[in-house]
């Protein structure tokens, strides 16, 4: 599925400039920046753009990585599609002095499963996806803060998800504002930079639509779109 208008082009996105995050003694440093198109133009790939590593974030890894996995076992063609996550920000920032606590690396190997991760500092794939922030959207959205049972009511079932996924935990280090989602872009030829074939822009608290997240892979498969 795809809602609303980019804030920035599916062009922009594939110019723009990502720098690999690599893990080093201290945690999460970056390698040499190269065109984010690179990343789908032979083969598609899944885009996870990361809000924060925070408790709701390891749980939509653990359902995308889940998802992801099942539909690779059952469609072995699809195994050089990559899946991929953006973050906004690697330590040191305001809050957190080094990864450790910010646990970037954490999420990418936990979580992640040791998959590519990738630092957006200009947070083109957060624009792309609406640049929508947590007080619109979500959880913590005006009618949850006035209404503070539902938001007590959202906090419990959330709780009982995590529990069922075996225990998920994160923390509160790392910019939260700005939410973050999943993309599907097609493979681009040479006069196109690909095409969206599925977005899923975050709510806060919400679970991932993974069937539709799959049937935006099988479109790869399929060849259901136009380069």
């Amino acid at each position: 599925s795809t809602q609303g208008i980019p804030a920035v082009s599916l062009g922009s996105l594939a110019t723009l400039a990502l720098t690999p995050v690599r893990r080093v003694e201290n945690g999460g440093t970056v390698g040499v920046p190269f065109s984010a198109g690179s990343l789908w133009k032979e083969t598609g790939a899944v885009v996870f753009a990361v809000r924060r590593w925070m408790i709701f974030v390891p749980e939509e890894a653990f359902d995308i990585v889940k998802r992801y996995e099942a539909v690779i076992a059952k469609e072995p063609s699809l195994a050089n599609v990559p899946l991929i996550a953006m973050i906004k920000e690697v330590a040191p920032t305001k809050d957190a002095e080094d990864d450790e606590i910010l646990g970037v690396n954490e999420f990418a190997t936990t979580y992640f499963k040791g998959r590519p991760v990738f630092l957006d500092e200009k947070r083109e794939f957060y624009a792309f996806l609406g640049n929508r922030g947590v007080t619109k959207a979500g959880l913590f959205s005006l009618g949850t803060i006035l209404r503070p049972w539902k938001l007590y009511g959202s906090l419990k079932e959330i709780g009982k998800r995590l529990a069922a996924k075996g225990g998920i935990e994160g923390n509160f280090k790392g910019d939260a504002m700005k939410l973050g989602g999943v993309l599907i872009l097609s493979p681009g030829g040479a006069d196109s930079d690909g095409e969206l074939l599925f977005q899923y822009q975050e709510i806060m608290g919400g679970e991932v639509p993974v069937d539709d997240l799959e049937e935006g892979m099988l479109k790869l498969k399929a060849g259901n779109f136009a380069c």
